[in-house]
C-alpha cells in the first residue's frame, strides 16, 4: 500500500497544571561548560545523553491529601524531538522516578539545540503543581538517538491515556481533562505523509443524545489554546489559531465548501499547523510517525452541567491529492469518523476547498476523534494494603478502598469490581469503613465472585464537589471502605515492591451519573519489611515459611532437600555409635 495512502492518525494525552512557563526548571546533571557562540539560554552537555531531573526545590510542599490518600507528583516528558516518556506505574515508586528518568539519547542528525519540557501532575492532593518546567540544552556529542515510542501499532485511530483512561460500559475508552490543568495532546501520523493538519475543540457530545445530534459547539471556551510543543524536525511549521464566532467558511487565505463548513460547526475553535513537506530522511533513525503536541487549559472558570462536560476533539490532515478509492480501510477510517457527524456529500474524496479560490485544492487524507471530559480531579480511587497478620498458616490482608468524587453532583451509589490473580487470594470479607469492622457498613451488596474478580455494591453518600473559593483549589470528595483477603506467601509477596506489587485492580463505577465512567487502579506496592509477626519477624521473608492455602507449613524445596540430608548423616552417625541397636538389628 502506498506510503500516501497509510494514513493513521493517533491522539494521546497527559495532562500537568500550568498557567505560565517557568524558566529553565529541568535540572541536567551532566551539564558541561559550553563553548564560544552557545546560546546564552541552553544548558551545554558535552555528549548527546542528557540526565535530566526535576529538583524539589521546584515542586510546592505537599498536603496532607484527602481521606488518607497518598499525595505525589508525576512528570510526563516532552524532549523536543517528536518523542516523549510517560511512567504507566500508578503507584509513589513509579511517580518519583519521574521526575528523574533514565538519561535521554538524542539523535543529532536534525542538529544539537533542544527544547526539553515536562508536565506535571498532582496526585491526591490539592496543592498546585508547578507550571510547565523547560530547558534548552546544546549537545557536544553525536549519537543516533533513542529507541521511538511509537502510538499508531499499526492501527488506523489509537487513543492511550496512562491511568487516567476510563471506559464507558460499552468499552469505549475517553480521556479526563483536569479543570485548571493543561493537557497536552500527542497527534500523531504517518512519516511518510505530509499536509496541513486541523485541531479542532470545543465540541460537545452529549452522551444522552443519539449521533450525530449529540455533536455541536459548546457554547464558551470550555478549553483554552496555550501553545504547542513543536519537534526540531518541524522548525519552520508555523500554526495559526482561529476562533469559530459562526462557521469556517474563509480563513487565511482560503474558502472552504459547505460541506467542510458545516463539519467545523461542531466546534467552537480550531488551530490550523501550515503545510508541511518534512521527508523521513531528516527525522531522527527509527522515527515512523510525524508528531505535534497542541497544549490546552481546561478553564476552571468553565460552568458546566454534566452533560456539557463531555467534549469531542478532532484531527484532520489533508493533502493536494484524495487517497486512492481502492485503499478499503483508509476509506473506511475516514469515513467512519465523518459519518459520525452525519456529513453527507463530505467524504475522502471530495475537496473541502471551493475550485475558485487561489489556495490549492485540499482533501482530507486522515481523520481522527477523541472524547475528552472536564473533570475537577485525576483521583476515583485508590487502593492501598492497611495491615497483613499471620492467621491459621496463612494471612489476612487488610485493604483500604479510597473512592472520590470528582463530579458537580452528589453520588450514593458505587459498583465495585476487585481483580485479582485468580486463586492468589481468597475469604473476601467486608468491613465497612473501619478495619475493624466496627463502623458504618454502607449498605454493602455482593454481587457475584467468580473467575479472579468480586463485584459488589456499596451505596456510600459522597457530596459532590463544591465550587473553590478565590484563590483555592478544589476539594474533592472522597470515602474509604475496607476489605480483607487471605493468602498464603506467594500472595504476599506478590504484594512487594521488588516484585512488581500491582496484582490486584480495583474499578468503580457511578451508576447514578449519565456517563457511568469506570474508574481503575492497581494497588499500591508495598515494602517487603514492613509487616511482622508476633516475634517481630518479617512476614513471608524467610524462604523456609511458606503456609499453603489449606493451611500447614511448607518449606522451599532446598530447604527440604537439605533437613532430608542431615536426617540421613544423623542416622548415619547414630548407627555408627550404636545408639541405636533395635535399628541395626532390625537392618542385618
Amino acid at each position: 500500500m502506498k506510503a500516501t495512502l497509510r494514513f493513521i492518525i493517533a491522539v494521546w494525552f497527559f495532562s500537568g497544571i500550568s498557567i505560565q512557563i517557568i524558566a529553565q526548571q529541568i535540572s541536567v546533571s551532566n551539564s558541561a561548560s559550553c563553548p564560544t557562540g552557545a546560546s546564552p539560554t541552553a544548558t551545554c552537555v558535552g555528549q548527546n545523553e542528557v540526565n535530566f531531573f526535576i529538583e524539589s526545590q521546584f515542586l510546592p510542599p505537599l498536603d496532607q491529601g484527602n481521606g488518607g490518600l497518598v499525595p505525589r507528583f508525576e512528570a510526563f516528558w516532552v524532549f523536543g524531538d517528536g518523542n516523549y516518556l510517560e511512567f504507566t506505574g500508578n503507584d509513589v515508586a513509579s511517580d518519583q522516578a519521574s521526575l528523574d528518568p533514565p538519561a535521554y539519547p538524542y539523535s543529532t542528525v536534525n542538529g544539537a539545540s533542544f527544547k526539553a519540557t515536562a508536565y506535571i501532575t498532582g496526585k491526591y492532593t490539592n496543592t498546585t503543581p508547578p507550571p510547565q518546567l523547560y530547558r534548552n540544552v546544546e549537545l557536544g556529542g553525536r549519537g543516533t538517538g533513542p529507541a521511538f515510542n511509537p502510538r499508531l501499532n499499526g492501527q488506523r485511530m489509537e487513543i492511550h491515556s496512562n491511568h487516567y483512561r476510563y471506559q464507558d460500559p460499552n468499552g469505549q475508552t475517553g480521556h479526563l481533562v483536569r479543570m485548571g490543568n493543561l493537557t497536552a495532546f500527542v497527534v500523531s501520523y504517518d512519516a511518510n505523509l505530509s499536509g496541513k493538519l486541523y485541531f479542532f475543540y470545543n465540541g460537545r457530545k452529549n452522551p444522552t443524545v443519539p449521533a450525530p445530534a449529540n455533536f455541536s459547539a459548546c457554547t464558551t471556551n470550555v478549553l483554552d489554546y496555550k501553545w504547542t510543543d513543536i519537534p526540531k524536525y518541524f522548525d519552520k511549521v508555523v500554526t495559526d489559531q482561529h476562533h469559530l464566532t459562526s462557521t469556517l467558511s474563509s480563513f487565511s487565505g482560503v474558502d472552504y465548501t459547505s460541506g467542510f463548513e458545516s463539519l467545523s460547526r461542531k466546534y467552537r475553535d480550531f488551530v490550523v499547523y501550515s503545510t508541511e513537506s518534512v521527508s523521513p530522511s531528516l527525522m531522527p533513525t527509527g522515527f515512523i510517525e510525524k508528531r505535534q503536541f497542541p497544549v490546552l487549559e481546561a478553564n476552571p472558570n468553565a460552568t458546566l452541567t454534566e452533560a456539557d462536560a463531555v467534549m469531542s476533539v478532532l484531527v484532520l490532515l489533508t493533502g493536494p491529492e484524495p487517497i486512492s478509492d481502492n485503499d478499503t480501510p483508509t476509506v473506511t477510517q475516514i469515513s467512519t469518523v465523518l459519518n459520525a457527524y452525519g456529513q453527507q456529500g463530505l467524504s475522502p474524496f471530495t475537496p473541502i476547498t471551493v475550485s475558485n479560490a487561489n489556495a490549492p485544492a485540499e482533501y482530507i487524507i486522515g481523520a481522527a476523534e477523541a472524547t475528552v471530559y472536564y473533570v475537577t480531579g485525576f483521583d476515583p480511587n485508590q487502593l492501598v494494603v492497611e495491615n497483613i497478620v499471620p492467621e491459621n498458616g496463612q494471612y489476612r490482608v487488610t485493604f483500604r478502598l479510597d473512592i472520590c468524587n470528582e463530579g458537580q453532583a452528589p453520588v450514593s451509589r458505587q459498583e465495585v469490581t476487585i481483580r485479582y490473580p485468580e486463586g492468589a487470594f481468597w475469604d473476601f470479607q467486608y468491613k465497612g469503613n473501619n478495619a475493624l469492622g466496627s463502623g458504618d457498613m454502607i449498605n454493602y451488596q455482593m454481587a457475584s465472585h467468580a473467575g479472579g474478580a468480586w463485584k459488589f455494591d456499596l451505596g456510600m453518600e459522597l457530596n459532590e464537589v463544591p465550587a473553590p473559593q478565590p484563590g483555592q483549589e478544589h476539594q474533592e470528595q472522597c470515602g474509604s471502605m475496607y476489605f480483607t483477603v487471605l493468602t498464603d506467601c506467594k500472595g504476599v509477596r506478590s504484594l512487594w515492591q521488588e516484585n512488581g506489587g500491582r496484582v490486584m485492580e480495583a474499578c468503580v463505577v457511578f451508576p447514578e451519573t449519565i456517563t457511568k465512567q469506570s474508574h481503575c487502579g492497581y494497588n499500591s506496592a508495598i515494602e517487603s519489611t514492613k509487616y511482622k509477626d508476633a516475634n517481630g519477624t518479617c512476614i513471608c521473608c524467610s524462604q523456609e515459611k511458606c503456609p499453603p492455602r489449606g493451611g500447614g507449613i511448607t518449606c522451599d524445596w532446598r530447604y527440604c532437600l537439605l533437613a532430608l540430608l542431615f536426617l540421613m548423616l544423623l542416622l548415619l552417625w547414630l548407627l555408627k555409635r550404636k545408639y541405636l541397636p533395635w535399628l541395626s538389628k532390625w537392618l542385618s
